[in-house]
């Protein structure tokens, strides 16, 4: 562990040279999040320097000033504020990570502010969404952090979650035996939301490959239907109890594997980036999606204006709190805000606490 000082050696020097520095509070207190610090408030106060070094701004907002009598919740609640409002939209979403389990400190912080002062871990978070989503469609963020802490924020429901998976887990994304029940969940789920109509088998599975790789391809890029079409395949694969080999391994391999065991593999790489500590969801509507681990059945999908991911939020009486960002097919480029344009909806405000 190190002191904020040290800290601040180490992401000046070690981390990336200095033409790479993020010029974003958010950026910065991302790229340090992996770093130790002897007082976890130090995981906002030692970016501090770099911030205002090659940032826009050498004044420091009255919320970053640094203050060892405000509690870890306060700092990073001030933080996400600060990010939030210089980044003008809602992507400190995506560095929400929500845990089952957490300290009585972290059980502080409100639902809608990143725990700044934890590094991602593979074996309990899933990997961040990318950013080519546009789930609101470019919509200007209508939002506020008042007094209370609370985050006022403009939005609408697009659904209600009906059924949800347990948590899939790196170890399941490597089992046959589990993959084969994953997959029988989401097609039962899919059927079910299709009215039992599996007429077209081969948009049947485009359209679950498609949701079970989260739109994105093994390279990381947006998937196009070739991408998809391989999940038959590795579903099928799983059923008599084998997987492809690990992509990494099948590209390294001198020798030259069958198109169709590359683009099972391909498939299944893309599969395990997308699901690992993720649940599978469907919604009332029938559309399927993928969630955060700790989102559960009755969970509100909404959109939230300014927030390139569909949102996951839990209703507490007339507040809500956050549980994540998901994947939902066919809400991830603006349909969902189209859809509630023509019909003349009204937008909601939704007090997050």
């Amino acid at each position: 562990m190190v002191a904020a000082a040290e800290m601040f050696d180490i992401a000046a020097h070690d981390v990336v040279p200095p033409s790479e520095y993020p010029t974003d509070l958010q950026g910065l207190l991302v790229q340090h999040q992996d770093l130790g610090a002897h007082d976890p408030r130090d995981h906002v106060y030692g970016v501090l320097g770099l911030y205002q070094a090659h940032g826009k701004t050498r004044e420091l907002s009255p919320h970053l000033r640094p203050d060892y009598t405000k509690s870890l919740a306060e700092v990073c609640r001030n933080a996400s504020r600060v990010a939030l409002e210089e980044h003008g939209d809602l992507q400190i979403f995506r560095h929400l990570m929500h845990r089952a389990e957490e300290t009585e400190q972290e059980r502080a912080f409100p639902s809608w502010s990143p725990r700044w002062h934890r590094p991602w871990d593979g074996d309990l978070d899933a990997s961040r969404f990318p950013y080519f989503y546009q789930a609101s469609e470019g919509a200007a963020v209508d939002c506020q952090v008042v007094d209370s802490g609370n985050l006022l924020a403009r939005g609408f429901e697009i659904g209600l979650v009906s059924e949800c998976s347990d948590v899939i887990s790196r170890s399941d994304t490597e089992s046959a035996m589990e993959m084969s029940s994953i997959f029988a969940s989401a097609e039962a789920w899919a059927l079910h939301a299709g009215n039992g109509n599996d007429s077209d088998a081969s948009a049947h599975s485009a359209r679950l490959g498609r949701v079970l790789i989260a739109g994105r391809n093994s390279d990381g890029k947006p998937a196009i239907e070739q991408d998809t079409l391989p999940y038959r395949a590795l579903a099928d694969l799983a059923r008599t109890g084998e997987l492809p080999p690990v992509l990494r391994k099948l590209r390294a391999s001198s020798r030259s594997p069958t198109d169709d065991i590359m683009k099972a593999a391909e498939f299944h790489q893309a599969m395990r980036n997308a699901c690992t500590n993720r649940c599978i969801f469907v919604t009332a509507s029938g559309k399927l999606g993928l969630g955060p681990p700790t989102m559960g059945k009755h969970d509100v999908i909404c959109i939230m204006y300014g927030c390139q991911w569909p949102v996951v939020l839990r209703r507490s009486g007339r507040e809500y709190t956050i549980v994540g960002v998901s994947y939902v097919e066919d809400m991830m480029y603006g349909e969902a805000v189209e859809e509630h344009k023509s019909m003349g909806r009204e937008s909601s405000q939704f007090c997050i606490a």
